[in-house]
């Protein structure tokens, strides 16, 4: 946890044929890592009076596409970054 709160980025990446079981795998990983998350920035408000925010994305890809999860399954652009 102190590498998030130090700004660190947790991704959660799950690959697999269709009906593997990622869809289920990916929500009781949801279930577990929220719990624990706002459980720690509350003790970690506590300890150092700092607030966290936190910021989520759930994308798909699929077939060379990638949607939004969270948007109605939007489709999304990607790029890459020149850097």
């Amino acid at each position: 946890m102190d590498f998030i709160f130090n700004g660190g980025t947790l991704t959660i990446f799950a690959y697999g044929q269709t009906g593997s079981g990622k869809t289920h795998t990916i929500n009781e990983l949801q279930s577990f890592l929220c719990k624990d998350l706002f459980r720690a920035s509350e003790l970690h408000n506590e300890d150092t009076g700092r607030q966290i925010c936190f910021s989520v994305s759930y994308f798909e890809i699929y077939g060379g596409k990638v949607f939004d999860l969270l948007n109605k399954r939007k489709r999304l652009k990607i790029m890459e970054s020149g850097k």
